[in-house]
């Protein structure tokens, strides 16, 4: 079976140089855009939220916050209350700060391997300025819509916290000490990591942005696009299976034929985040050694979370 999934991964691979050979023009635009896109929209509110973070973890200022945390974190997720703090930064500065957050307290030895893993499940969402201004106001010209959309889709991260709190080892490092850093060159060093994480990002935004052309282009999705039409409708389809590879394209895609389910599987896909948001996510993941079968299946029960509860409420308050 690893073999079979190996070749495969080698053809599809091939497969997509060489669309990137005998086509250049359309798809070396298609990089470029999606660079431009990294560069104006994504770099500016990324870059500062990296070295904040960074010099939070690498400084004593959470000490107080995090033990006080602790019984409410321990109760909802099983986890110290440091964890908050990757959650709180998780909300405020959208996807892959948590990630990125919940790595960097793993490297200081601040949480365990499995409270990582279960942080995970709660500390990836996007940020208010992506789903009440890009997508709610922007897209679906509502702002009561996006503000429905944060509402859901902070609850969904509370209730994936709370189905995976079983997950693994119960023990928590409840006795912590976040130490101030005794580098001479604790700034630079922040800059560098975070300049180092910021590119990381853009390379994936870039690629899986021309991914997304290259498999538009060829009709990759028309078989999923067929399965999911009794389910969805045949507009509605061609949206979600986009949106599954890059979110934001996906909710485009929806809000231009509004209704309560082209809303409500917006924000199942900004949930979910694409798969070019979760390679974001597990480049960091991988460095807390969190098992990313979890975070993955964390992220299904995210998405199915939003949907359900976000139609209830479009239904109930639209």
């Amino acid at each position: 079976m690893k073999k079979f999934f190996s070749i495969a991964i080698t053809l599809l691979i091939v497969a997509f140089m060489a669309c990137l050979i005998v086509y250049p023009d359309r798809y070396l635009t298609s990089t470029l855009d999606g660079i431009k896109l990294w560069a104006f929209s994504v770099l500016p509110s990324l870059l500062p939220f990296f070295f904040l973070t960074t010099l939070l973890t690498k400084t004593a200022s959470l000490d107080k916050l995090s033990k006080k945390a602790t019984p409410l974190t321990r109760k909802l997720y099983n986890c110290s209350g440091i964890t908050l703090y990757a959650q709180i930064m998780s909300i405020l500065s959208g996807y892959p700060i948590g990630a990125k957050v919940v790595s960097d307290l793993y490297q200081k030895k601040l949480i365990t391997k499995d409270e990582a893993t279960r942080a995970s499940t709660f500390c990836s969402t996007t940020g208010p300025l992506f789903i009440v201004g890009s997508v709610g106001i922007s897209m679906f010209q509502n702002k009561k819509i996006g503000l429905i959309f944060l509402i859901t889709h902070i609850l969904s991260s509370i209730f994936c916290g709370f189905c995976f709190k079983k997950y693994g080892d119960n023990r928590t490092i409840l006795d912590f000490s976040i130490k101030k850093e005794t580098s001479d060159n604790l700034l630079y060093d922040c800059i560098y990591q975070s300049v180092i994480s910021v590119l990381i990002v853009g390379g994936f935004v870039s690629v899986f942005y021309t991914l997304s052309q290259i498999l538009h282009d060829f009709n990759v999705f028309f078989v999923f696009e067929k399965l999911l039409s009794p389910l969805f409708g045949k507009d509605f389809s061609v949206g979600f299976i986009q949106g599954i590879v890059e979110c934001t394209k996906g909710c485009k895609i929806l809000s231009l034929d509004y209704s309560i389910l082209s809303a409500s599987l917006s924000l199942g896909l900004i949930s979910f985040g694409g798969f070019s948001i979760i390679c974001q996510s597990i480049v960091f993941l991988k460095k807390a050694e969190v098992n990313i079968k979890i975070f993955l299946l964390s992220k299904l029960v995210q998405m199915i979370f939003s949907i359900i509860v976000c139609f209830l409420l479009l239904t109930l308050f639209l």
